[in-house]
C-alpha cells in the first residue's frame, strides 16, 4: 500500500492564490521526504504580518486531493512556530531547518483555508 504526496505553500492572507507553490508530487510511498527550496519576495517590515500557510496532499486523479494536515508559521502562529518565522528576517541570515507536527486546524482553532479541497 502506498499514496502519492504534494505540498501546497500559501502566503497569507492572500485572496488571489498569487503566493500558492506546490511541491512536486512524491510517488508511491508512505514516507514521502520534501528537500525543496522556495521563496518569497517579502521583507522584515512585512513578515509580523504574513503567515506562511504548509498543507499536505494525498494526490488523487479524482476530482480532487485529500487533505493529510498542515501547519503555520508567522502572524497566525504561537510561540515557536511565530519565533521561527521571525528569525528567517534577523541577521545573521542563515538556513533554518525544522521539524513541527501535522495539524487538522491552524495554531489558532481555525480549519485550514482549504481542508479537504485541493485545486
Amino acid at each position: 500500500m502506498y499514496s502519492y504526496f504534494h505540498i501546497n505553500r500559501y502566503l497569507r492572507p492572500d485572496k488571489t492564490k498569487k503566493t500558492k507553490q506546490k511541491t512536486q508530487v512524491k510517488k508511491a510511498t508512505l514516507f514521502p521526504e520534501f528537500h525543496e527550496t522556495f521563496f518569497y519576495d517579502l521583507n522584515a517590515s512585512e513578515a509580523g504580518s504574513r503567515t506562511l500557510e504548509i498543507t499536505v496532499w494525498d494526490f488523487d486523479h479524482g476530482p480532487s486531493n485529500d487533505f493529510i494536515g498542515g501547519l503555520t508559521l508567522g502572524a497566525g502562529a504561537k510561540a515557536e512556530r511565530r519565533e521561527l518565522w521571525l528569525a528567517v528576517f534577523r541577521p545573521p541570515y542563515r538556513r533554518i531547518e525544522a521539524w513541527f507536527q501535522l495539524s487538522n486546524r491552524t495554531e489558532n482553532g481555525n480549519q485550514f483555508t482549504t481542508p479537504g479541497v485541493c485545486d
